[in-house]
């Protein structure tokens, strides 16, 4: 699963315990795809102006960074990376550039066109649609415009197509004081549309399909469908600070998991009917980690200092138990103190991020 904030991690017992994989010098990882269970891409963007792509032949252990045509373009972000294998695949620029690989990611382009897309999906190995309205039937070799008979959207920020003719685009329309977010969905291609404004929520990001009828919606709430977008559903969420949500993916019929750009994880055993926290935060605290990082004084009562003995220590994060972020604290020093006077007693991690590592610590406020 890729976090938001640039960490990777894995999980080998349904989201019980959590591995991290890496934790890059990078602002964000935006998406990921493993076409084989060897062979995966990552895409993102890095804290100059730049974007990368991050390529793995061995299950995710290690990553090598590919050097290719597109990654000198400064000013395109790479939101979305998708492989029909090992070799072919896309991925999409921002707001910017689509872009497809038939060698694994060495050399990208589409016939020398330049093709504007966020986000894409392919219903089939042959047909596929982007969210500026554009549809290929040549497997992305060229694309052709279907947006005429698009509803209005201020920004059309996710796709999703269950075959060629049941679809979705999503984002967010601008009421002249502030966006809401906006679905429409399709049953003939992109040739007709019916469309709903959502009014509590804003920037649908991400758009998960499950089967004919039921689909996922995913932005500051997760929205659901159980009648091919005739009616929208908010989910249950318990007890979780968000920023926002990024992104929701399904391993089974009914266990699924969502990410939030503030770091959350969230669960679902009940086909999204409830999402509750998990945390990734106690695979990080083994013994060598906790020998590279002081937190003091423990128990805290009002304030809690935490140094690190090489480094910079970028940005500082106070967590629940449960996963939870309760506060995130900017820095720019060796050593940060860090005021908890509004935490109750009970127990928490702090995690400390410098520029080359991340450290996690088990603390407890006393009062």
């Amino acid at each position: 699963m890729v976090n938001p904030n640039g960490m990777l991690l894995k999980t080998v017992d349904g989201g019980a315990t959590w591995d991290t994989l890496f934790y890059p010098s990078f602002v964000q990882l935006n998406s990921i795809c493993f076409p084989t269970s060897d062979t995966g891409y990552i895409v993102g963007e890095s804290p100059a102006p730049d974007l990368f792509i991050l390529k793995t032949t061995d299950g995710g252990n290690n990553w090598v960074e590919i050097n290719c045509n597109v990654c000198n373009w400064n000013g395109i972000i790479f939101t979305k990376v998708f492989f029909f294998d090992s070799e072919v695949g896309f991925a999409a620029g921002g707001y910017q550039s689509l872009q497809k690989t038939t060698n694994g990611g060495i050399s990208w382009g589409i016939n020398g066109n330049f093709v504007f897309a966020r986000d894409f999906d392919f219903p089939s190995d042959s047909i596929g649609y982007a969210n500026y309205g554009l549809k290929t039937i040549n497997a992305g070799d060229s694309w052709f415009d279907i947006s005429s008979n698009f509803p209005n959207f201020n920004s059309i920020l996710a796709v999703g197509y269950h075959t060629e003719n049941i679809g979705y685009i999503a984002g967010n329309k601008w009421t002249g004081s502030y966006n809401l977010g906006k679905i429409a969905c399709t049953y003939n291609g992109g040739q007709t549309w019916n469309d709903f404004l959502l009014s509590s929520t804003s920037d649908i990001m991400d758009i998960y399909i499950h089967d004919e009828d039921n689909a996922y919606f995913i932005g500051g709430k997760i929205i659901k469908t159980i009648d091919q977008g005739n009616t929208f559903y908010y989910q249950t969420i318990e007890d979780v600070l968000f920023g926002a949500l990024h992104s929701i993916y399904f391993a089974s019929p009914k266990i699924g998991y969502a990410v939030g750009i503030e770091g959350e994880i969230l669960k679902t055993t009940n086909d999204g009917g409830e999402m509750t926290p998990v945390s990734f935060l106690t695979v990080e605290t083994n013994e060598d980690n906790e020998n590279r990082i002081d937190v003091f004084p423990v128990p805290a009562l009002n304030q809690l200092n935490v140094r690190v003995p090489e480094g910079i220590i970028t940005q500082v994060e106070i967590y629940s138990t449960t996963g939870q972020l309760l506060q995130k604290t900017i820095s720019n020093k060796t050593q940060k103190s860090i005021d908890i006077s509004g935490l109750p007693p009970g127990n928490y991690f702090i995690r400390a991020i410098s520029r080359e590592q991340v450290f996690v610590r088990k603390f407890v406020v006393v009062r």
